[in-house]
């Protein structure tokens, strides 16, 4: 049996003008895919939380203890897009894509968007609209 390769194909985001660009694109769409990648901002405990604790058990999947560090977006038709949110300025590049996530129109694809969605409310302080979780659709199926 022959192997199946499937041409994987991204642009990678990492200046004001490029995410404005693609946000433009990605504005235009009604369905999304989306994942973000993050990262621990190295505290531990209490301090943590900033003022935010909401229990005492700390975990690696906790908004408070974590940071967005990659966000990938991919619509129907395109590549896949992943925004290197430490390259991009808070009053440029950050605001194209916080508006874009904020979007009422469009629905986003993720699996187990659950963290996700905590990750982008707390980072970003936007909440997804729309979200389809196929973590859960195979949980009911």
């Amino acid at each position: 049996m022959a192997s199946v390769t499937a041409q994987q194909t991204y642009t990678l985001v990492e200046t004001d003008e490029d995410a404005f660009d693609v946000c433009e694109y990605l504005l235009t769409q009604d369905l999304l895919a989306l994942d973000t990648e993050t990262h621990s901002n190295g505290k531990r405990g209490p301090k943590a939380y900033d003022g935010h604790l909401k229990e005492n058990v700390l975990n690696f999947t906790d908004p408070f203890i974590n940071t967005i560090r990659l966000v990938q977006i991919r619509s129907r038709e395109s590549e896949s897009f992943i925004f290197d949110v430490r390259k991009l300025s808070p009053d440029c590049g950050l605001i194209s894509l916080k508006n874009l996530l904020g979007q009422k129109h469009i629905t986003w694809v993720a699996h187990n968007c659950k963290f996700d969605f905590e990750m982008i409310a707390v980072n970003f302080e936007v909440q997804l609209e729309k979200v389809y979780d196929t973590y859960l659709a195979a949980k009911c199926l």
